[in-house]
């Protein structure tokens, strides 16, 4: 017959064994393993608070970015009211050059030949100089690509502080200058002075184009009209669009010429350029 006090004495001894000495042998065969999961533990603490600082970081840099931006834009906005104002304060001049093809005329009537033709420079001079800032804020040059070795990434962006809107708009003020006959008779001698980002990726081609089509033909027989007409300025314009904006990154100007056209404003009767 089992002793009952016997059964009782070997399992209160049980206990007393398994609260002495349980936590040692948990210890023993478990340490190892609690040890990697509080290291694994403590790593994705520090690893969810890098993510979260990172956020922050990344939310104060987009808006500082931001910020610039509006900076840059009003910067711009102010620096080409100054070409404005130089072209209101010589209307008796620019006027001249701004025509699609050249007059028949050497130079504005009851002006100096030279006094004209300088104050034409400068002022296309002054434009060039916005242009420049436009592009290279648009995009920096990365001197670690070699040009060439890779066709589609001439330039990387590092921060875009020109919006594609605001910067699909400085495309049409480039291709409007382009147009003026004025401006490419003087770009061969400014082109130097100016980033290859302007010269490469935004007038050499186009003006190129408009000597050979437009220039060239004129100079030998001349046109009574200097106006060049909508159908044959067009596909130009959108040629170039679609360069500029395919060089720089700017979707909007892939779609700018579609987006203006596809609503023909109507003109007022008393309309003036």
């Amino acid at each position: 017959m089992i002793d009952a006090m016997a059964i009782l004495s070997a399992a209160n001894n049980f206990a007393a064994f398994v609260q002495c000495y349980g936590p040692a042998l948990f210890v023993r065969d478990y340490g190892p393993l609690l040890g990697s999961a509080l290291t694994g533990f403590t790593l994705l603490l520090a690893y969810i608070q890098f993510r979260r600082s990172n956020r922050n970081h990344h939310a104060a840099e987009l808006k500082a970015i931001e910020a610039k931006q509006v900076e840059i834009y009003q910067r711009l906005e102010l620096q080409s009211l100054s070409v404005f104002r130089f072209e209101a304060e010589y209307r008796s001049i620019i006027p001249f050059y701004k025509s699609n093809l050249c007059p028949p005329e050497p130079h504005p009537r009851g002006t100096d030949r030279s006094q004209a033709e300088l104050t034409a420079r400068k002022y296309y001079e002054s434009t060039c100089n916005l242009f420049e800032i436009a592009v290279r804020l648009r995009k920096k040059y990365n001197s670690d690509i070699r040009l060439g070795e890779q066709n589609s990434n001439k330039y990387i962006i590092t921060r875009d502080y020109i919006e594609d809107d605001v910067f699909g708009s400085w495309i049409a003020w480039f291709f409007d200058t382009a147009c003026e006959w004025g401006f490419r008779a003087v770009w061969h001698d400014l082109r130097d002075n100016y980033a290859p980002q302007l010269r490469c990726d935004v007038f050499d081609p186009l003006i190129r184009e408009l000597i050979a089509a437009w220039d060239a033909e004129h100079a030998a027989a001349p046109r009574a009209n200097l106006t060049i007409p909508e159908v044959e300025l067009a596909p130009i314009r959108h040629r170039f669009y679609q360069a500029v904006g395919k060089n720089f990154g700017c979707e909007s100007a892939l779609c700018w010429v579609n987006d203006i056209r596809a609503e023909p404003f109507p003109q007022p009767p008393r309309a003036f350029v």
